[in-house]
């Protein structure tokens, strides 16, 4: 009974002891091996450094919602041939969202999101072929799940 509550202790503080970086590498791990054909194949090369992931414009819904209504009016314009008292409202509303969405470009304060961690390793993608790639995983706060992860293959 000693023996069991020593070895229940013991794998306790070894999992208290675990590091952020520890905990991303196996999750990045079980997140490549699940997107990989053939699981024996896959060789780490290199983990990079733990470091905050941060919100981008780009993917900002309401930046989103400003660059659609921008696409739609440039649309509106692209198509319009003769000049007409709607072609030039048209042209007005163009011009006020490129103006507002330009303004929420330069003012866009990017905030931490999570974790991210660059990865490179090779393995078989399919069909014997085995490639080198580098891929950025990105990670919530608990690290406990990877929310995108972008692959770049060398």
């Amino acid at each position: 009974m000693k023996k069991l509550l020593f070895i229940l202790c013991f794998v306790s503080i070894f999992n208290a002891c675990t590091t952020k970086e520890d905990k991303a590498k196996a999750l990045i791990k079980k997140n490549v091996l699940q997107q990989l054909p053939d699981e024996k194949s896959y060789n780490p090369i290199e983990f990079g450094k733990l470091d905050t992931a941060y919100s981008v414009v780009e993917k900002d819904s309401l930046y989103l919602v400003y660059q659609k209504k921008l696409d739609d009016a440039q649309w509106i314009l692209s198509h319009s041939f003769l000049p007409t008292p709607s072609t030039k409202k048209a042209q007005r509303r163009y011009e006020t969202l490129r103006d507002t969405v330009e303004q929420f470009r330069n003012n866009y304060h990017p905030k931490p999101i999570g974790w991210k961690m660059s990865h490179t390793f090779k393995a078989n993608i399919g069909l014997g072929i085995y490639e080198k790639i580098k891929s950025d995983f990105f990670m919530n706060w608990g690290l406990d799940s990877v929310y995108y992860n972008k692959i770049n293959i060398k």
